[in-house]
C-alpha cells in the first residue's frame, strides 16, 4: 500500500491508498526530473482542483482525460460521474454529505464538479483519492489544494513512490 500525505495548515490531508499497478520503486530519473517532462503528457493527465473552507465545506472539480476512460462502457462512464466517492472519500469526526453537483460525460477530458457538506464542527481528517483504483489505465492526477491557510499543487504519478511539487 502506497500513501501520499499533504498537509495543509487547516488540517485537510491528502493521501492516496493502494495504488495499482506502482512498480514499488521510486521511478528514478522520471520522477526527479518529471518537470522537463510534465507538459509534454499534460493532456493524459487527471486534475483535481479542491477549495476547502474554514467552515467545514469542500469544493472542486475533476476533470479525467478521455485515454483513461478506454475500458469504460458510455454507462460505465456515466456511473463514475455520478459519485463523488469514485474520486475522493472524506475521514472525518463524523460522516460528510459528498454530492456531485454537475457532470459532463461528453467533454474531452470528461469532468465533474462536487462539493462536501461537513459541518463547522466537523473535523477533516484527510481526503483519500480513490480515482486510482477506478481507472487502470490512468497514471497520473495532478491536484490543487486550496485552504483558507495555505495552497498546494502537486502531482501524484503511479511510477513514483511520492508526490512531485516541481511540474514546471
Amino acid at each position: 500500500m502506497i500513501e501520499y500525505r499533504i498537509v495543509p495548515a487547516a488540517a485537510v490531508l491528502i493521501a492516496v491508498v493502494s495504488l495499482g499497478g506502482c512498480s514499488g520503486d521510486d521511478g528514478g530519473d522520471y520522477c526527479k526530473h518529471h518537470s522537463e517532462v510534465h507538459a509534454d503528457h499534460i493532456e493524459s493527465v487527471a486534475s483535481l482542483n479542491l477549495m476547502a473552507s474554514g467552515d467545514g465545506e469542500l469544493s472542486g472539480e475533476m476533470t479525467i482525460p478521455r485515454a483513461a476512460l478506454t475500458a469504460l462502457e458510455a454507462s460505465d462512464i456515466d456511473a463514475l460521474l455520478a459519485d463523488a466517492g469514485n474520486f475522493f472519500t472524506v475521514q472525518s469526526d463524523s460522516e460528510c454529505l459528498i454530492s456531485v453537483a454537475a457532470s459532463n460525460a461528453l467533454s474531452d477530458p470528461i469532468a465533474a464538479m462536487f462539493e462536501a457538506h461537513c459541518g463547522a464542527d466537523n473535523k477533516l481528517g484527510r481526503i483519500d483519492i480513490t480515482l486510482f483504483d477506478r481507472l487502470a489505465d490512468l497514471d497520473e492526477l495532478e491536484a490543487s489544494v486550496t485552504t483558507t491557510a495555505t495552497a498546494k499543487h502537486f502531482a501524484i504519478s503511479r511510477q513514483c513512490d511520492a508526490p512531485i511539487f516541481r511540474l514546471e
